[in-house]
């Protein structure tokens, strides 16, 4: 994922994002943001995990009559 490049060394976007590192990291989007947290399981870089984040939103209110 894009995240996970982040936090890998000699990827594209860990050039243009230096100081990310491991820990939550927040991906802009055209329809909102999404939240990733990535930890180091092991010595090396290639034990890499990324969780995603998710939450709900409510989308409407109302109420309803049954007779």
């Amino acid at each position: 994922s894009i995240s996970s490049s982040c936090a890998l060394e000699g990827t594209v976007t860990r050039q243009i994002v230096p100081s990310v590192g491991y820990g939550n990291i927040n991906i802009e989007h055209p329809s909102g943001a999404l939240d990733v947290h990535l930890s180091n399981e092991g010595q090396d870089a290639t034990t890499l995990r990324a969780s995603v984040i998710r939450t709900t939103r409510k989308i409407f209110s109302g109420e309803v009559y049954l007779p």
